[in-house]
């Protein structure tokens, strides 16, 4: 076990002790092995085309690559090419650095993993890439707490379409309070992948969807995908404007998809969508959907159903979320053997502009919601009543007492107070709340 330092004025022929420390990047990674902690003083660091690791650690003993202080030490690229390369290397910590690259117009990563297992990063900044700014491959075992990803790369003069975090092949994977935004596609996109969990998140201002679950060319299953407690605004928004860029966005071989209690507002297209077929099962429960579909590009509504698997089991479950629709199209839009195994009932739905619009392919369109309740559909759920937030303005979508969605839900085995649960992301605790987890879910309340 040794540590090892680097400051921007050190000497590469030191001999990297705290009081002799090595100048550059690539030479305290150089000299790092197992169980080893290497150290970098505040300032930028030159990387030129980036570092590339030449060690792994091992179980117990791996390699922590760390800044003094919390993102004071910068790895910067002035060449193209990557900040950090990482192939085949595992249990390697990485902790308070920002990683920076060049906004140019060719394609690249930030930090590039391929075929690592053990990755843990912790207080990580990512910041102007020509591209993606993390991007997992083939690895398994990976962990990201505190984690800020912006890119900064402009789809309209670059044409790069480049995402913030790409999981692929990948199991074992958990993003707590992780920011991205000023993406030039994508906030996160998860595919192939068995187990990864997004807790606590913020992702905004992202040039198309906020996160895309599910493998497009089907080449194998995504699954066992938790995505709480995350808010979700502006998707689609961030330098290009007029298309219909949606917060959530399910695709083929997705199953055992778990949404639960987040906040999608504001983006250009649907709030969620569900559509090309979407195996399921796939769990949307207790969200809030406010003013989404804003481009009005496109008649999606909050909510798309569409172009699914008619052999779809167990489906689709929609209840006790909150639908807050502000444009004038229409709110939901089930087509194409969109119904086949769905489940939805217990919701809020309102109209602040009072349209009421609701498209169901196979019986119907709906210019009321009283119509689509008297056409068979959510019996149960509380229709035309303004849930009454806080603060719209301010986007604090918390209920204020008297809310129609209080206790207006339907058990679905997770905690809750009064009697019944909430309709909406957030629950009205008594005193004190619980703070167990669900032993359904496994998700941390109150």
């Amino acid at each position: 076990m040794a540590d090892i330092y680097c400051a921007t004025d050190g000497n590469d022929g030191g001999t990297g002790g705290i009081g002799d420390p090595f100048l550059t990047a690539q030479k305290g990674v150089d000299e790092a092995n197992a169980n080893d902690t290497l150290h970098f003083a505040d300032g930028t660091y030159d990387v030129g085309d980036g570092v590339d690791l030449v060690r792994a650690g091992s179980d117990g003993a791996p390699i922590t690559i760390q800044a003094t202080n919390s993102r004071g030490a910068i790895w910067a690229t002035s060449q193209n090419g990557k900040p950090l390369d990482m192939q085949e290397f595992n249990w390697i910590n990485l902790k308070k650095i920002v990683f920076r690259g060049r906004v140019t117009d060719t394609a690249s990563v930030c930090i590039d993993a391929q075929n690592c297992d053990n990755l843990n990063m912790d207080d990580i900044e990512v910041e102007n890439t020509q591209g993606r700014g993390i991007w997992f491959r083939n690895s398994d075992n990976i962990t990201l707490v505190d984690v800020e990803v912006h890119p900064e790369t402009n789809f309209e003069t670059t044409g790069l379409a480049l995402d913030g975090i790409v999981l692929a092949n990948v199991t074992n994977v958990s993003l707590l309070r992780v920011e991205i935004y000023h993406t030039s596609h994508l906030g996160v996109r998860i595919d192939v992948a068995d187990g990864v969990t997004l807790d606590d998140f913020n992702i905004h201002d992202t040039s198309s969807h906020g996160i895309e679950v599910g493998d497009s060319a089907e080449a194998g299953f995504t699954e066992n995908v938790d995505i709480i407690n995350g808010i979700l605004d502006n998707c689609g928004s961030w330098r290009l404007s007029n298309d219909s860029k949606i917060g959530i966005f399910v695709r083929p071989m997705a199953r055992e998809v778990f949404i639960f209690r987040n906040q999608i507002f504001d983006c250009d297209g649907p709030g969620i969508a569900i559509t090309r077929g979407a195996t399921g099962p796939i769990f949307v429960y207790h969200n809030t959907l406010v003013g989404n579909n804003k481009a009005n590009v496109n008649d999606f509504g909050e909510l798309l159903l569409s172009d699914n698997n008619t052999n779809r089991e167990p489906g689709i479950f929609w209840k006790n979320n909150i639908v807050y629709h502000e444009t004038v199209n229409l709110t939901y839009l089930f087509n194409s053997n969109a119904r086949t195994n769905l489940d939805i009932d217990y919701n809020l739905l309102f109209d602040s502009n009072g349209t009421e619009d609701i498209q169901v392919d196979g019986a119907g369109s709906f210019a009321t919601y009283a119509a689509y309740q008297a056409g068979g559909f959510e019996p149960n759920s509380v229709v035309s009543q303004d849930p009454t937030f806080t603060n719209r303005g301010a986007e604090d979508f918390t209920l204020q007492p008297g809310s129609p969605a209080l206790n207006a839900g339907v058990d679905l085995g997770l905690p809750f107070f009064g009697a019944a649960p909430d309709i909406g992301y957030v629950e009205t605790w008594g005193d004190p709340p619980p703070t167990e987890p669900s032993e359904d879910t496994g998700v941390m309340v109150g």
